[in-house]
């Protein structure tokens, strides 16, 4: 998916103390992790199936953007018109929250129990490093900053 999508859903999960990883990031972090070559290979395809659907998803997007923007500038917009690309746009949007997250679900599930306590370690470590962490905890946005996209 594009920079940033997705991070608002998983931000809002974050609050709730609901974590996923980046499956880029479960990647790189395999051999700590103990991932199998198997689970490596699983992942992989994971994230390219799902880039593959985003880009369908994100054209939609960006040419209801684009045909929002033309109705817009005419002298007189037409409303309906330009409520029915909002609607476009706003589907291709949930298209991608969905993509995002089926995706992030399935690389959970790939995961052993094990491997998955790991990646709450390494997370506490991240944050226990992170300048201003504190008593307080956390924040949304600093889930939503953690390497690349939380999954």
């Amino acid at each position: 998916m594009g920079p940033g999508a997705g991070h608002e859903v998983l931000s809002e999960l974050a609050a709730l103390g609901v974590h996923f990883y980046p499956p880029a990031m479960i990647i790189r972090s395999a051999q700590e992790l103990g991932l199998t070559p198997d689970q490596v290979t699983k992942i992989r395809q994971e994230m390219l199936g799902m880039r593959g659907h985003a880009v369908d998803s994100l054209a939609r997007l960006e040419r209801a953007q684009v045909e929002i923007t033309r109705l817009l500038s005419a002298d007189k917009p037409d409303e309906r018109a330009v409520g029915a690309q909002i609607d476009e746009a706003a589907k291709a949007e949930a298209e991608l929250h969905k993509l995002h997250l089926g995706a992030v679900l399935r690389v959970r599930a790939l995961l052993t129990p094990e491997q998955r306590q790991k990646l709450e370690e390494r997370k506490a470590r991240h944050e226990g490093s992170k300048p201003g962490a504190g008593a307080a905890g956390p924040s949304a946005s600093d889930e939503a900053d953690d390497d690349d996209d939380d999954t």
